[in-house]
C-alpha cells in the first residue's frame, strides 16, 4: 500500500487563504509502492475533484496527466472526480478524449474566470 500524506498549506499564506475560499485547500503527497519519488496533487474539496495541472496541450502531457489522475484517485477515500487544469480551451478532439477518460478540462477565460468541459453524466458510465 502506498504512503499517502495530506499536506495543508500554512494558514498565514495569502495563496492558502485564496485556495481555501475556493475550496482547494488540501495537497497530497503520494508515494506509490516501490517508487523513489512522491507525486503531488491538489484536491478541490468543494467539488471533490482531484486536479492535475499541465502547462501545455501536448498529447503526451495530457496522457501523462490522465494516467496520473487515474493512478492517484485509487488512494483517495472520498472517490473524487478527476479534473485537468489546462492553459487554454482544448480542441474538440482533446475535449472528447477528456470526456472518454471521465475527466473535466478546466481553462482560464480571463484573469478571474475559468470554463469547464462537460463531465460525462453518471448514467453514461459503464
Amino acid at each position: 500500500m502506498p504512503s499517502t500524506t495530506a499536506v495543508r498549506r500554512s494558514p498565514d499564506s495569502g495563496a492558502a487563504r485564496n485556495r481555501r475560499q475556493r475550496g482547494v485547500d488540501v495537497h497530497y503527497r503520494v508515494r506509490p509502492a516501490g517508487a523513489l519519488t512522491e507525486l503531488f496533487t491538489h484536491h478541490d474539496t468543494a467539488r471533490n475533484e482531484l486536479l492535475a495541472v499541465r502547462p501545455t496541450l501536448a498529447r503526451t502531457a495530457i496522457w501523462s496527466a490522465l494516467g496520473e489522475l487515474q493512478d492517484l484517485t485509487r488512494f483517495m477515500d472520498t472517490h473524487p472526480d478527476r479534473a485537468l487544469l489546462l492553459p487554454r480551451e482544448p480542441d474538440d478532439d482533446l475535449a472528447e478524449l477528456l470526456h472518454h477518460a471521465d475527466t473535466v478540462g478546466i481553462w482560464p477565460v480571463d484573469r478571474y474566470r475559468f470554463a469547464r468541459t462537460q463531465a460525462p453524466s453518471r448514467a453514461e458510465e459503464h
